[in-house]
């Protein structure tokens, strides 16, 4: 007779989806630390890192939201591991994972072991959400998300003690984002469905506590500081709410299922067709059981409150399709999903076709996941941190009054040379060294290039005050289309152009990328490029027609 397995084995046997759980979120956090091992600070992370050195900064805005928990997180990472993102990816992703898994125990009383996997699955994966799962700044929402998981759940418990831990939950999860409103709305509503409204308007306020307080503590501190931030809600942005709600809804859908674009994202109000029949689809689901579940109602005011919001204070940038808001938005929908669905349980046919659905979307957002990291948050980190190279290079001679932007597409919000510098000798520079500029893509190693010439300044100096080397001078054809490039050899040049010719130069990138002034028609000029903290030597070259003369040249005396 064999034995019964046991131990590890034994555990998988008696809880298979369980240990599923655990194996999916083991492989989830392994897949996104290495993610995070090859992505550093962009976008917003640069508020935190450069604008705020200081706790009295913690209770600033950024944007609408409050940040005081995830301020606070990257001052003390910064302190002791100085200009690294990945101490914060750690924390980020431990968050996700909790979320994640406090999401599967809120789904398992209403729909059982194996569908609430299915769902956590998705959601372990969401390649829809990667500006959540690979942005280490990302941290207020999965500590938003988390706290007010945990602080639903506890309310689960209708006891005192349990009520305590769900103000407190609450709190925390204000600390970290403006994503408490959604779970505080969801938790007002649960305490509502507990009975408590049975018991009269008395019963409501005894318990109206868990609320309260956290609404006491927001509305305190945006009357010292939330007040400050910008705001973007307008009439306009009232009247299409609704309308973005329900795009939301449907696009939030396509996730879920991995039916949702890789490429060419759609930001059209057209979404709202399938979030009709998604909509449709729970009422007549409800209808048939004759009776709406108090589970369903707290998911479904979570996600309304989530969406409305998200549309009352959208602005450019800020689409229904947004990677950032998927992870919110599928999660209150598979929430809603359930409490829809409470206590029902699918036929042995129809959990093979969700856990088909499952594997498929678990497929395409592992696909987005890789490609939309490579594609777009590695770029726009390339973008960031080639301008903070140029500077860390330039430092001796850029001017005070130089910025760099730090936008999507390197422009944007501009950050001042003393800043900078001000964070770089706090923390250390997260600028990249020669070695790590030669591993760059060429658009980085062009920008670094055009930068320079601009922070340094590379530029024209008059021709009276340089003296050309005997010797060392050359001729050189402008093109229009391909110039020649010939390699500086001194950091002052005396150039004589026939024609008025625009000069390019270049170093780190291919090409000749820099414009840097212009020689004029027959008149000499001098020309210098600065000396930096690298060695490796300029190119230039003459965008135009005809020939031109550089010579290598000295200080005149």
């Amino acid at each position: 007779m064999g034995s019964e397995p046991t131990g590890a084995f034994a555990a998988v046997r008696k809880r298979p989806w369980l240990s599923l759980l655990g194996l999916l979120t083991l492989l989830s956090t392994v897949l996104l630390l290495v993610l995070g091992s090859k992505i550093g600070f962009f976008l917003d992370d640069w508020d935190l890192v450069i604008f705020r050195s200081t706790p009295s900064d913690w209770l600033l805005p950024h944007n609408e939201h409050i940040i005081v928990i995830p301020a606070a997180l990257y001052q003390l990472s910064l302190s002791v591991f100085g200009m690294t993102a990945m101490p914060l990816h750690v924390i980020a992703v431990a968050l996700f994972e909790l979320s994640i898994v406090l999401l599967f125990f809120w789904l398992r009383p209403l729909v059982g072991d194996p569908i609430s996997v299915l769902a956590c699955a998705v959601m372990l994966f969401l390649g829809a959400a990667t500006a959540d799962l690979v942005w280490a700044f990302q941290i207020g929402y999965f500590g938003s998300t988390a706290a007010g998981l945990g602080a639903l759940l506890n309310l689960r418990c209708r006891t005192r003690r349990g009520d305590a831990w769900a103000c407190l939950l609450l709190v925390v999860s204000l600390l970290f984002s403006s994503m408490v409103i959604p779970f505080a709305a969801a938790a007002a509503v649960q305490i509502y469905f507990r009975g408590e409204a049975r018991r009269g308007p008395d019963g409501l306020l005894r318990r109206a506590w868990v609320v309260l307080v956290p609404a006491a503590l927001f509305l305190i501190w945006w009357a010292g500081w939330g007040r400050l931030a910008d705001n973007h809600a307008t009439l306009e942005n009232a009247l299409k709410a609704p309308l973005f709600a329900v795009s939301a809804l449907g696009y939030a859908g396509a996730v879920l299922t991995g039916l949702f674009p890789l490429r060419e994202v759609n930001s059209s109000y057209l979404w709202a067709l399938p979030g009709l029949l998604v909509a449709v689809g729970i009422a007549l689901l409800l209808r048939r059981r004759g009776r709406i579940p108090p589970e369903f109602v707290i998911g479904a005011v979570a996600a309304l409150a989530f969406w409305l919001l998200a549309g009352l204070n959208y602005s450019p940038g800020r689409y229904f399709v947004a990677g950032r808001y998927q992870y919110p938005g599928a999660l209150f929908l598979l929430m809603t999903l359930a409490g829809a669905a409470a206590g029902l349980r699918p036929s042995r046919r129809l959990f093979k076709w969700l856990v088909a659905l499952t594997a498929a979307s678990l497929v395409v957002n592992l696909a987005a996941l890789i490609h939309i990291f490579d594609s777009t948050y590695k770029v726009y980190e390339g973008r960031n941190l080639s301008g903070m190279t140029a500077l860390d290079i330039s430092r001796r001679t850029v001017s005070p009054d130089f910025s760099i932007g730090i936008g999507t597409d390197g422009g944007g919000q501009q950050v001042p040379v003393p800043l900078y510098f001000a964070a770089v000798d706090r923390y250390g520079s997260p600028g990249w060294d020669e070695d790590e500029i030669a591993g760059t893509s060429r658009e980085d190693r062009e920008r670094i290039d055009q930068i320079l010439a601009r922070a340094l300044p590379v530029g024209p100096v008059p021709a009276k005050t340089v003296v050309p080397d005997p010797g060392s001078c050359q001729t050189v054809a402008a093109s229009p289309e391909n110039p020649e490039a010939i390699e500086v050899e001194s950091p002052l040049l005396l150039i004589r152009s026939a024609r008025t010719t625009p000069i390019f130069v270049g170093r780190f990138g291919d090409g000749l990328d820099a414009p840097a002034w212009a020689a004029p028609g027959g008149v000499p000029i001098g020309f210098e490029f600065p000396a930096d903290q690298s060695r490796k030597p300029w190119r230039i070259g003459f965008k135009g027609q005809g020939e031109v003369k550089v010579c290598s040249a000295r200080p005149a005396k």
